[in-house]
């Protein structure tokens, strides 16, 4: 299982049910730290099985090399769709659950800037030094408070390389290149 940690922006919440809205900003031109590209529609299928297995986490300590990784199951999604620039939530939090009423004061208090996805990567592309996630199966959201946030956007259990940094221009030139490349590769193949 992988793990991204991307922005958040919490737009309601109701603290007497438990229930929050809220975008994660996961779609991107650009790669990430890791070189990874979320494709649009790369959560389709977990969508289609309605998000059922995914669950809400309290991130109380995430992945770092010196502590170990502390998750606490507080909720469930109750919708989830693509949007423009990532994946709109709505979901659940599960009152009485000790680490509930502090998620809901911290989104309250628009101190939870960042979740973190757990996910498996089911279809990829890459791309010179671009990996782009086709499909991938969530498998959880982990809210991440701030005393807790590493300060990256990005994480992976596995623990890759981080990819050189591109601009615009320059990673629509390299794509293009590779994709040429690419289909040179098939034509000689014939």
């Amino acid at each position: 299982m992988e793990r991204k940690t991307v922005r958040f922006q919490v737009k309601s919440i109701n603290e007497d049910t438990g229930v929050f809205e809220g975008t994660a900003t996961v779609f991107s031109f650009k790669p990430d730290p890791d070189g990874d590209i979320i494709d649009h529609g790369a959560f389709n299928k977990t969508l289609k099985e309605g998000g059922k297995r995914v669950k809400i986490l309290f991130d109380a300590n995430p992945v770092s090399d010196n502590s170990p990784n502390v998750q606490e199951l507080i909720g469930r999604p109750l919708k989830m769709a693509e949007e423009k620039k990532g994946l709109f939530i709505k979901g659940k939090l599960s009152l009485g659950v000790p680490r509930v009423e502090e998620a809901l004061s911290l989104m309250r208090d628009d101190a939870i800037t960042e979740i973190s996805i757990g996910f498996d990567a089911i279809k990829a592309l890459i791309i010179g030094s671009t990996r782009h996630l086709k499909e991938i199966r969530l498998r959880d959201i982990a809210l991440v408070p701030p005393t807790t946030s590493s300060g990256e956007a990005v994480q992976r259990e596995k623990g890759a390389g981080k990819a050189p940094e591109l601009g615009a221009g320059d990673f629509e030139e390299k794509e293009a290149e590779a994709r040429i490349e690419a289909l040179l590769e098939k034509i000689r193949n014939l």
